[in-house]
């Protein structure tokens, strides 16, 4: 799963890397797009067509019965009778199609969470970090260590025995000279234990898009899925996971606060559906 996340991550960024001047939602918009028609070409090819346009058949004769009979209760029950087991069988029939996008979807979905979901800290702005420490070893790890990088204070750590956390709150006092990821390191008698990236914006703003990595995961699937953004965590670490609380991007719209993943779901849907006639493709 590391090497996975660590090449769809690089993918990703090299994706995004030509749209850097523009503003945010342009790349995000122009990736719904293909990932719109991409998915309505693969719709076409994983589905069974004639059975869908078929079904497509039905749900037209079935609203021209209910609009034609409107009078006549009976012939109305039956139409819309007919209007949901055909609405049923389109449902049968896009399952197939559905379980083989699933698996890109939420991959890209993850991936892109890490750009759009999370912003940078910015200078003079406190986050928290939690580092949860195996419950086996924390008798012995309850002591680690922080080492921020220049530029960075930390208060001194509260230590959770009952959940096994150990929570600094860390402040940012100037922006980095560039972009270059922050290194936050602890460490357990004198020897490094873990790492876990710092971004700081650069420009001074607070909503600079850049790859945010709120949670270094552990060893839990659901964890790695969520979280892409380094590698995990390993069975015999004594740090099971780190979190850093960045604050929300926020995403606009034609000026209207729109979450992303909202904004790809509709762009990508009206992408498909805009070039339905081409693809030749029956939803």
């Amino acid at each position: 799963m590391n090497a996975l996340n660590a090449v769809l991550a690089k993918l990703t960024g090299l994706v995004l890397a030509p749209f850097a001047a523009l503003p945010a939602q342009v790349a995000l918009i122009v990736i719904s797009v293909v990932a719109g028609i991409l998915a309505a070409i693969a719709f076409r090819y994983t589905s069974n067509q004639t059975a869908l346009k078929r079904v497509a058949d039905q749900v037209r004769a079935s609203l021209l019965a209910m609009r034609l009979f409107k009078d006549d209760l009976r012939s109305v029950f039956r139409a819309q009778l007919g209007l949901f087991k055909a609405s049923g069988l389109r449902l049968v029939h896009s399952l197939p199609p559905l379980v083989v996008l699933i698996i890109p979807f939420v991959l890209l979905l993850m991936q892109l969470a890490m750009w759009y979901e999370f912003r940078p800290l910015a200078p003079g702005e406190q986050a928290l970090i939690e580092v949860e420490i195996d419950p086996r070893v924390w008798s012995e790890y309850k002591g680690l260590l922080l080492v921020p990088p220049d530029g960075v204070d930390a208060t001194e750590p509260v230590r959770d025995a009952h959940k096994h956390l150990v929570t600094w709150r860390i402040c940012p006092q100037t922006a980095p000279a560039s972009s270059d990821l922050l290194a936050l390191r602890f460490e357990h008698d004198g020897g490094k234990v873990a790492e876990k990236q710092l971004v700081v914006n650069t420009t001074g703003g607070t909503n600079e898009l850049l790859f945010v990595s709120p949670r270094r995961p552990g060893t839990s699937f659901w964890d790695r899925l969520l979280y892409p953004g380094e590698p995990a965590f390993g069975n015999d670490s004594p740090v099971q996971a780190i979190s850093i609380s960045y604050g929300a991007r926020t995403n606009t719209l034609f000026g209207l606060r729109i979450p992303w993943w909202l904004t790809f779901f509709v762009v990508s849907i009206l992408a498909a559906l805009a070039l339905k006639p081409v693809i030749k493709v029956q939803f």
